[in-house]
C-alpha cells in the first residue's frame, strides 16, 4: 500500500478517535457536566431508539445493546447492558425529553464499552494474571455458622479451581496467597500489599475474589471497580454531595479497562451461575486505589444467604464459579487482543 494512502488512513483514524473522545458540548446540572446521548450516539456511531413512551433509550453498536433508563424517582443511574445491570457513577438526566449521562460516565465507561478502539493507550495483551483469594489467616472474612462456611476458605478454594482453567487457556497465573495465611495483620497494609504484588510480579490484571454478607434475604452476584475521580460508590450515591466524591487516584488510569473487565466477568458469571444480578458497581475498594493494572473485585454469592450458602457447600457450585470467572477473563482477553495492532506482513526478499 502506498505510503500516502497509509498516511491518509492514519490521519482519518486519529481524527475519528479525537472526535469521539473529545468532550461534547456539555450541559451543566448542579456540579456535574452532562452529555446528550443523542449527540454521543452520533459521535460513537451507535444506533438508538426510544421506547416506553419515549422515556427509555436503547443503544446498539460494537456488538452490545444497552437500555438507558430515565431518572424515574430522581435518583436513577441504571443502564442494562447486554442484559446485565450497570450502575453508572451519576444519575441519568431527562432534559426536555432527551436523556443525558454525565461526562465522566460517557468518557470513562460508555466509550470503553461501546468503542474501546477509541480509548487511548490500550493495555498490553493480558497474559499474566494475579488472583487474590480474599482474607486468610486470622482474618476469616464473612461466615455462615449454620453451614460452617468461612469466606477465606471459599475464596482460596475457588482460586485453586480457577487456576488450572486459566493455565489451560494460556495464562500465567500468580496468587497473592496459596495457603491459609494473610499478608499482614494490619488490614490496610494487607490490602495495599496485594495490589503491590500484582505490580511487582508484572501481572497484566488483578482479580480479587470474595463472597459477600448482608441481610439474610440478599442474594446474587456482583462485581466492583474503583470509583472514577469525582464520583461516589454505588451504595453512597443517595447521600448528597457532601465530600463523598473520590479524588483522582493512581488506579483511575485504568477506569475504562476496569469497566471492560467488569462487564466481561459479570456477564459470563451470571450466564454460568444463574444467580440474581446485583450489577456492575463502583466502590472505594482499597485494592484498586493504587493499582497499576486493571483491577476488579468479584462477589459471586452471598455467604449470609442460606440458599446460596447451601450451594456454596457443594464442590459443583464452587467449580461453576471458577468456570464462570474463566469464561469472563477469556472474553476480556479477546477484547483487548482485538485492539492490538495487526502484525506487519513480512515482505519476502527477492533474490
Amino acid at each position: 500500500m502506498p505510503r500516502a494512502v497509509i498516511r491518509a488512513a492514519l490521519v482519518l483514524w486519529l481524527s475519528v478517535a479525537s472526535l469521539a473522545a473529545r468532550t461534547l458540548t456539555p450541559t451543566r446540572v448542579g456540579a456535574v457536566d452532562y452529555i446528550s446521548m443523542v449527540d454521543a450516539c452520533g459521535r460513537l456511531g451507535l444506533r438508538f431508539s426510544f421506547s416506553g413512551n419515549g422515556r427509555s433509550m436503547t443503544l446498539r453498536g460494537g456488538g452490545h445493546a444497552a437500555v438507558l433508563l430515565p431518572p424515574g424517582d430522581g435518583s436513577h443511574r441504571l443502564m442494562i447492558l447486554d442484559g446485565v445491570r450497570v450502575h453508572l457513577g451519576d444519575r441519568v438526566e431527562d432534559r426536555a425529553g432527551s436523556l443525558y449521562v454525565s461526562r465522566t460516565d460517557y468518557e470513562r465507561r460508555l466509550i470503553a464499552l461501546f468503542r474501546p478502539d477509541l480509548v487511548p493507550n490500550p493495555p498490553r495483551r493480558p497474559r499474566v494474571i494475579m488472583l487474590d483469594p480474599g482474607h486468610g489467616g486470622v482474618d476469616s472474612g464473612a461466615q455462615n455458622p449454620r453451614y460452617h462456611l468461612q469466606e477465606k476458605v471459599l475464596t482460596l478454594d475457588v482460586a485453586n479451581r480457577l487456576r488450572p482453567l486459566l493455565i489451560a487457556q494460556g495464562w500465567t497465573v500468580l496468587m497473592t496467597r496459596s495457603r491459609d495465611t494473610q499478608i499482614s495483620v494490619d488490614k490496610k497494609f494487607d490490602l495495599e500489599e496485594r495490589a503491590r504484588l500484582a505490580s511487582a510480579m508484572h501481572a497484566d490484571l488483578l482479580l480479587s475474589i470474595h463472597f459477600d454478607a448482608g441481610p439474610p434475604s440478599t442474594n446474587g452476584s456482583m462485581i466492583l471497580a474503583y470509583d472514577p475521580a469525582g464520583q461516589r460508590s454505588t451504595e453512597n450515591w443517595g447521600l448528597g454531595m457532601s465530600n463523598n466524591a473520590q479524588p483522582a487516584m493512581p488506579g483511575n488510569r485504568f477506569d475504562p479497562w476496569n469497566f471492560v473487565l467488569e462487564h466481561s466477568i459479570l456477564r459470563e458469571l451470571l450466564r454460568t451461575l444463574h444467580t440474581n444480578d446485583l450489577g456492575e458497581r463502583i466502590q472505594n475498594i482499597s485494592i484498586g486505589r493504587n493499582a497499576t493494572v486493571p483491577t476488579v473485585l468479584v462477589e459471586p454469592a452471598y455467604i449470609s444467604n442460606d440458599a446460596e450458602a447451601r450451594r456454596l457447600t457443594t464442590e459443583e457450585f464452587r467449580q461453576q464459579v471458577a468456570v464462570g470467572l474463566a469464561a469472563g477473563l477469556k472474553q476480556y482477553a479477546e477484547a483487548i487482543d482485538a485492539l492490538q495492532p495487526a502484525p506487519r506482513p513480512v515482505t519476502p526478499i527477492r533474490r
